[in-house]
């Protein structure tokens, strides 16, 4: 059952999560038969909504940007639940991460984002190898549309200064260049547009005969811009039906089944067929990488 404001029936299990993840009826009817319980879900939109309600209820599972780990850490409940050992089948370039990251041991990768480009292929011809500089030159009058997100921005900030001595600051930015900020929407995508920065799962999500009008758009990878995001599953709860269901959507059989209906990697690392050739890339591009060019992660002291 979705909701959209927590419930106090404690013969549920109430998730608070991104909205999208747990949409299927059908998988939500057979995860509520797997941990045999009624399952609640309370579906935010944007960071602001999950920091709302983090400070106001109280879920026993909780999906979450792990780069808002420190705080929202700080109200939630304690668990001494270990759900570590699922990380064993882990992909290696998680496992490496799970050495830095001092993940709680209640607590899980559960997707990665990866933050992707929509560019115009006229104007960027050869768009890996153009620095942010010669990006911003390169686009003149036509859009750059960056997240309304901040942190998203701050992320991407982050990850431009990690390469080269030069150093950007997004405010200083917008008063030198044309840059507008929006959520990602059909509305963005027109002959105006030079290039848009958003998470993988957002923009290989759009309508593909939306972008069929616009043959001089495509996506891509950038080596110095793009940068990965995790959210994590954690459980804060002892309920028997709460650690049944968060191990389940924590393995890789049901992160396997959403990676591939919301175009979003799993830190297991698998991919199937039928996965598209952006994504293909993707994933090479986050499994290759060592993880201090390309991860983004909190600065944690402790879980």
């Amino acid at each position: 059952m979705l909701s959209t404001n927590s419930t106090t029936n404690d013969s549920s299990v109430q998730i608070l999560s991104w909205w999208g993840y747990f949409s299927d009826t059908n998988k939500l009817k057979e995860l509520e038969e797997i941990c045999n319980s009624n399952i609640v879900v309370t579906e935010y939109h944007n960071t602001s909504e999950l920091l709302a309600l983090v400070k106001q209820y109280t879920y026993d599972i909780y999906i979450y940007p792990w780069g808002y780990h420190p705080e929202i850490s700080l109200v939630l409940p304690k668990s001494e639940v270990d759900l570590s050992d699922l990380t064993s089948n882990y992909h290696p370039a998680f496992k490496d991460r799970l050495t830095f990251s001092n993940l709680p041991k209640n607590t899980l990768f559960f997707l990665d984002a990866i933050a992707m480009f929509l560019f115009d292929k006229h104007i960027f011809r050869d768009f890996e190898k153009y620095t942010f500089k010669e990006i911003i030159t390169l686009a003149k009058e036509k859009c750059i549309y960056l997240p309304k997100e901040s942190k998203q921005n701050k992320w991407l900030i982050e990850s431009l200064n990690r390469h080269g001595n030069a150093k950007f600051n997004l405010e200083e930015l917008t008063k030198e260049i044309k840059i507008g900020f929006s959520d990602f929407t059909d509305e963005i995508i027109d002959n105006n547009l030079a290039i848009c920065h958003f998470d993988s799962g957002e923009i290989l999500n759009i309508d593909h005969n939306l972008i069929n009008k616009y043959p001089n758009l495509t996506f891509g990878i950038h080596p110095e811009l793009s940068y990965t995001s995790s959210d994590v599953i954690s459980l804060r709860s002892e309920k028997d039906s709460a650690i049944t269901l968060a191990r389940h959507i924590g393995n890789i059989e049901f992160l396997n089944w959403l990676s591939e209906s919301s175009l979003y990697l799993n830190p297991y690392g698998t991919l199937s067929h039928s996965t598209p050739d952006e994504i293909q890339n993707a994933a090479h591009w986050l499994y290759s990488n060592p993880h201090e060019k390309i991860w983004i992660d909190p600065k944690i002291d402790t879980p």
